[in-house]
């Protein structure tokens, strides 16, 4: 019988990350290594990507953009 060395064996060592959620921003997924924003919008949590494009993107859709003319 064949013993093999569980110091050898990928599967016991190497561990999918966790999701934490999708970004409000891209809708990539969230992952438990990455930095993130965690903010209350309306009545739900809401995760975003530290970064300034999807920081850009979550108010870009859920604003209205105006020019200064009247």
């Amino acid at each position: 019988m064949d013993l093999e060395n569980p110091m050898v064996i990928d599967s016991l060592w190497r561990k999918e990350p966790k999701v934490i959620g999708e970004c409000g921003g891209c809708g990539q997924s969230i992952y438990s290594f990455e930095d993130f924003y965690d903010m209350q919008d309306q009545e739900e949590t809401v995760h975003i990507h530290q970064s300034s494009e999807c920081c850009l993107q979550y108010v870009a859709d859920r604003s209205l953009c105006r020019n200064g003319k009247e």
